[in-house]
């Protein structure tokens, strides 16, 4: 009985002696047994950070939008939430981008983004925008090239308009008489067919309700042509009071034998109807002149220049009656040299006649003294300046 149980003990203290040996086989010598190892570091959350906060306009019109955009991330790699606010106006959209609309009242407002992690990580950024009052577009250069036009020609306006808000500006024309062709800041103006000078018409605007007129004029006339128009020699001439008739000479007054006389000249302006009359002028050229016709006590009073009609073939009788001109004095007290006869060639020609016919004579036939009182031309030449029509 005691030899089992001694057995027993010997046994196991032969156990723990083979554990020891195994043990200090297992560790080495001088090393302790490894340690349990660590939990994971735990450093702290570092907020997001914002690189940039803009605005598409930072300047806006009242109840105007404006696109923000804010870019922003977080370094620990979180998800970033944004939140905005502002002291004025309202916010559409969320996230990164959204759309304020802007107060109806002029001013500055701030717009902040708060850039938060969802771990405590906040970043904050404000930027400040302005509402302002819409700017009218401006010309800075309106010009027609040509200035001038013949009837039914054309001219390239061209007008120069920026907006000094940056609003993109459109161009509306008109003119007050013509056509225009083409569209945006350079077109055409077609003249009509008439002379006169014509007002083309641009609006500017830049579509939100800034507007800006200017105007342009083009002067239209046809191609002008001056022509000198010589007498007529069969119809050109002096009469006497005694009947005589001398298309050699032209001559008006009276002579020592008191015998007065008339001077007569005729046009042909038949090549002139169907034109448009600028300008007509009568010039005289004196020959010669005997004493003193011109006063009324000693000489034969003023002279008359009349336009008179007396046809074709020849010179009229001695007491053909005519009419004043419109643009000569009732009496003429010297010598004429040049006289404007364009109301009396705008008529004719209108009227489709062939002839324009001109008196000289002194109010007074004679003034019986016996002397010679008289001028003579030695030539009067018509110049028409006119265009075609």
């Amino acid at each position: 009985m005691k030899s089992s149980v001694f057995k027993k003990k010997l046994g196991i203290v032969l156990l723990m002696l083979a554990i020891i040996t195994m043990l200090g086989s297992a560790c080495g010598p001088g090393q302790a047994p490894p340690a349990a190892p660590s939990p994971p570091g735990q450093g702290g959350n570092q907020p997001p950070t914002i690189s940039s906060l803009t605005a598409t306009h930072t300047q806006v019109y009242p109840s105007g939008n404006t696109e923000i955009r804010c870019v922003a991330s977080d370094p620990d790699g979180d998800k970033v939430n944004f939140k905005w606010s502002c002291t004025g106006g309202s916010f559409t959209g969320v996230g990164e981008i959204v759309t304020w609309k802007a107060s109806e009242n002029y001013g500055s407002y701030d717009v902040t983004v708060t850039v938060e992690d969802g771990k405590g990580g906040t970043t904050q950024a404000t930027l400040t925008l302005s509402v302002v009052a819409n700017q009218n577009p401006q010309i800075s250069s309106l010009v027609a090239d040509p200035s001038t036009a013949l009837p039914k020609g054309s001219s390239t306006i061209t007008c120069v308009a920026t907006d000094p808000d940056g609003d993109e500006v459109r161009y509306s024309w008109s003119a007050s008489e013509g056509n225009v062709t083409g569209v945006g800041n350079k077109v055409t103006w077609v003249a009509p067919n008439k002379d006169g000078t014509f007002d083309i018409t641009v609006l500017v605007s830049d579509g939100k309700g800034g507007e800006t007129t200017g105007y342009v004029s083009v002067t239209v006339s046809a191609a002008r042509k001056t022509v000198t128009i010589p007498v007529v020699q069969e119809e050109t001439g002096t009469v006497s009071s005694d009947g005589d008739r001398d298309t050699s000479k032209t001559m008006a007054g009276d002579d020592d034998k008191n015998v007065g006389y008339r001077a007569f000249w005729s046009f042909d302006i038949w090549s002139l109807v169907g034109t448009e009359i600028q300008d007509a002028k009568l010039a005289f050229t004196t020959k010669s002149k005997a004493g003193d016709p011109f006063p009324s006590t000693t000489g034969l009073s003023g002279l008359r220049l009349w336009k008179v009609n007396y046809g074709r073939g020849g010179l009229p009788e001695f007491g053909i009656t005519g009419g004043k001109m419109d643009s000569v004095a009732a009496v003429v007290t010297k010598l004429p040299t040049v006289i404007d006869v364009t109301p009396e060639i705008t008529h004719f020609v209108k009227a489709s006649s062939d002839r324009f016919q001109v008196e000289a004579l002194f109010m007074k036939i004679t003034n019986g003294n016996g002397v010679a009182e008289w001028i003579e031309w030695s030539e009067v030449t018509l110049e028409v300046t006119y265009s075609e029509r």
